[in-house]
């Protein structure tokens, strides 16, 4: 290779890396042909209390949690025996208003791009971890009963988050992302956002997050595994949302490994 083919690839390679560094900011997905080509608002119907840029979503994760260094609550790609509970809020364009936002969403050719930002993450409860701790009482086997009334608890306190967003649609259905190998809980949370905008908002969105994302060069494994640890999680999840008469319908939504772990938890129901 001559010297100036050389410098021609290092230039190459250095403006992709440059490219590469620019491109970490999420930017609202492109609008689908259904949308663009519309004669109608569909976004009309949508309740008065969820016509915002800013996408009101509930997390289930079995990630551990892990503050950053302003002591904001986020999850990495560390296994958690406890299963927690919570909701995020996820902007689809800062300061973006709610007419701004279903215009862009009706046209394929936005004058401004619309990035994604997570702005509030809130744990509500978290379980005990499993499987629960159990004693012998009068010669049977049971769970902690202690444990057993935390896990109830927070079951309910689940329950009446969850049926408050549920009166808000007039779809009582439920909509489960459960996201697929190396991606984040932000990613799970962007895509989760832009699914259920585009989906009409709606039912009730939940992005089901487990420990992926692991870095370096054993990173594949990593989350293999996670993808079986967290099985039984999730199929807790589902054998919860359908023991709840006000749902009529679950829908599970999975990408890449995530379909691995959705089959499964299904075929263990």
């Amino acid at each position: 290779m001559s010297i100036l083919s050389r410098r021609s690839a290092a230039n190459i390679f250095f403006v992709f890396i440059l490219l590469s560094g620019c491109s970490s900011q999420r930017l609202l997905m492109p609008t689908p042909n259904v949308y663009a080509k519309a004669q109608q608002d569909a976004f009309s119907r949508i309740d008065p209390a969820l016509q915002s840029s800013e996408v009101p979503l509930f997390f289930v994760t079995d990630r551990q949690p892990e503050p950053d260094d302003a002591g904001n609550l986020r999850y990495g790609s560390g296994r958690s025996s406890s299963l927690a509970f919570g909701n995020a809020i996820v902007s689809l364009g800062r300061d973006a208003s709610w007419d701004e936002l279903v215009e862009a969403s009706h046209t394929q050719n936005r004058v401004e791009p619309f990035a994604l930002e997570i702005t509030k993450v809130e744990e509500i409860v978290r379980n005990a971890p499993t499987p629960l701790a159990h004693t012998e009482i009068d010669g049977q086997i049971v769970t902690r009963p202690d444990l057993a009334k935390q896990l109830e608890d927070n079951k309910e306190a689940f329950r009446s988050k969850f049926l408050q967003r549920l009166d808000l649609s007039d779809r009582k259905e439920v909509f489960i992302y459960v996201h697929g190998y190396h991606n984040s809980f932000d990613d799970a949370a962007f895509a989760m956002a832009e699914l259920w905008h585009f989906l009409g908002r709606i039912g009730v969105p939940i992005f089901y997050t487990w420990p992926a994302g692991y870095p370096g060069l054993f990173g594949y494994t990593y989350d293999r595994e996670s993808s079986e640890f967290t099985i039984y999680h999730l199929r807790e999840l589902l054998q919860l949302l359908a023991s709840w008469p006000e749902v009529e319908k679950i829908h599970l939504i999975a990408h890449s490994r995530g379909t691995d772990v959705a089959l499964n938890a299904v075929r263990e129901l």
